[in-house]
């Protein structure tokens, strides 16, 4: 892709050697989500549920470059567990810098973490996507991708069980990042 398709962070980041990091929250439920399958005809598969919403929260990121993923479960999503987040991130990638790429939410803008970013301008330029506009974040892409791996059409007894699925899928993709590069390829 030549300089001129790139988008203003991805410029910014070109010119002064930063690693492009899409990063995203998302949370997954015990309940089972239902998606497609196969089965005889007539014969509709049912997944059990208690009907229990305990959830757990997934801070994650992944690099356009070696697409290397990391994530970091939090309690909840907040301006703390996110700072947390970007602090584990900079750790990650020193001493390249790092041009985080995320959405609007409104822990993103908490003070706390626009003064630690103004603090740490040097190793991170924090960007965000316009609103509304989630197909412009690669980290949806790798959401689906777990849900597809580890939580669509399962039944899980305990919210361990749950865990133990999401932390196997996202050992995985950082195993073997090929797994998840065909969702990159239209933001690089």
């Amino acid at each position: 892709m030549g300089p001129d398709n790139l988008s203003s962070p991805q410029k910014g980041a070109a010119q002064t050697g930063a690693a492009i990091v899409f990063a995203d929250e998302a949370s997954f439920r015990q309940d089972p989500t239902l998606f497609r399958t196969w089965a005889r005809s007539g014969q509709q598969p049912h997944v059990p549920t208690y009907g229990k919403r305990n959830t757990r929260h997934v801070l994650g990121a992944v690099s356009l470059t070696g697409t290397s993923f990391t994530y970091r479960f939090a309690s909840t999503l907040n301006g703390e567990s996110y700072l947390t987040f970007l602090q584990q991130l900079v750790n990650l990638f020193a001493p390249q810098p790092l041009a985080v790429i995320a959405d609007n939410a409104r822990y993103h803008k908490h003070p706390e973490v626009r003064a630690w970013c103004q603090a740490h301008a040097d190793q991170l330029r924090h960007w965000f996507l316009p609103p509304y506009s989630p197909q412009l974040n690669a980290m949806e892409r790798v959401w689906g991708h777990v849900r597809r791996c580890a939580t669509h059409n399962r039944f899980f007894e305990t919210v361990p069980a749950l865990v133990g699925s999401l932390r196997a899928t996202f050992r995985s993709i950082q195993r073997r990042p090929a797994a998840i590069q065909g969702y990159m390829a239209p933001y690089q």
